[in-house]
């Protein structure tokens, strides 16, 4: 091999790795930030059973507005997310009124359904939704101590795939997906002997769907073209001079 094409493929190699560092895991700052406007509200017994404690409502949010964290590149999830690549989602409350005499025991499973009807202030012709699976049971008693088992249910695998943090649901707009995510998986159950108001509290994390090199990869991307090129032109034997 001589010089040019050691050179040549040298250089080549050397960008290449250049542009995969220059991808990155972090959220960027510059990218797009959505503003998000939803509301929320649950079906009782989505399994067909019939509701075992009437005593529990929901209270859902009515044109909530957040503004969406910095999206994630694909697939470039952290196991430690940094501080500001999420923010918070309510979803609404649980109300319980307490029975006016003996005691109800039971529970039910349902179904919080997000619906997102405009993005950065502008009204959606077709409203985004997320559907999210969730249970309670628990004994709710007029004269005594009263408990109550609550939770979302939420589904974690493995970064970089997947948010590190249970994921209950989401929704896509253009080519980005924000995940709802729940902070803690474990299940409440406090004790109470009045009528209570229990708030569903998520986590909201951006990522593209698409795979979008940085500006610095693009640079890198055209200085190996225009490194392949010379080294081309280097290599290649001079024409024979017409005598």
């Amino acid at each position: 091999m001589n010089n040019g094409a050691r050179f040549s493929v040298g250089f080549r190699v050397s960008l290449a790795s250049l542009a995969f560092l220059a991808i990155g895991t972090e959220a960027r700052p510059d990218a797009i930030r959505h503003s998000i406007t939803y509301s929320t509200s649950m079906e009782f017994g989505f399994d067909g059973r019939s509701r075992t404690l009437p005593g529990v409502s929901f209270q859902g949010v009515e044109n909530q507005t957040v503004q969406a964290a910095a999206p994630f590149p694909k697939d470039s999830f952290p196991w430690t997310l940094p501080d500001g690549s999420t923010v918070d989602f309510p979803l609404g409350k649980l109300l319980v009124e307490l029975p006016s005499d003996g005691v109800q025991h039971g529970g039910d499973h349902f179904i919080l359904k997000v619906r997102v009807d405009a993005i950065d202030g502008a009204r959606l012709a077709e409203p985004l939704t997320a559907d999210l699976q969730g249970r309670f049971q628990g004994a709710l008693n007029a004269s005594g101590e009263s408990n109550l088992d609550y939770g979302i249910i939420g589904v974690m695998l493995h970064p970089p795939y997947t948010p590190p943090l249970p994921d209950a649901g989401s929704f896509v707009y253009g080519d980005i997906a924000h995940h709802i995510l729940l902070p803690d998986s474990a299940y409440g159950r406090p004790s109470f002997s009045s009528n209570q108001e229990f708030s569903l509290d998520a986590k909201l994390i951006s990522s593209s769907t698409v795979n979008t090199p940085e500006p610095s990869t693009w640079a890198i991307f055209s200085m190996a073209a225009v490194g392949a090129w010379w080294s081309r032109r280097r290599c290649r034997p001079a024409a024979p001079r017409s005598s």
